[in-house]
């Protein structure tokens, strides 16, 4: 994943790790040892990576504090193929 912002606090951080991990794992729990096919909007739509990172995008742009600014997901499906997703 990938995040952008214009803002830099008094200690030289704009998005402290740690909170993007916290982010990334509420964006990612519905998920998480569940029939990935029983969980919308799997349920409806195929899991691909393609969508996968779609989905991840979003549900993450949604949680990120109003000055920092989604860029892209990678999602990878194996050593050698990912898919990334990004948005205007």
């Amino acid at each position: 994943m990938e995040v952008d912002t214009d803002r830099i606090d008094g200690i030289g951080i704009s998005i402290d790790f740690k909170k993007l991990r916290e982010i990334t794992e509420s964006a990612l729990e519905p998920l998480d040892h569940q029939h990935i096919n029983s969980v919308p909007p799997f349920d409806q739509i195929n899991p691909t990576a393609e969508n996968l990172s779609q989905y991840l995008y979003r549900e993450i742009r949604r949680r990120l504090p109003p000055d920092v600014r989604m860029v892209q997901v990678i999602v990878w499906e194996s050593d050698h193929y990912a898919v990334g997703y990004t948005e205007p």
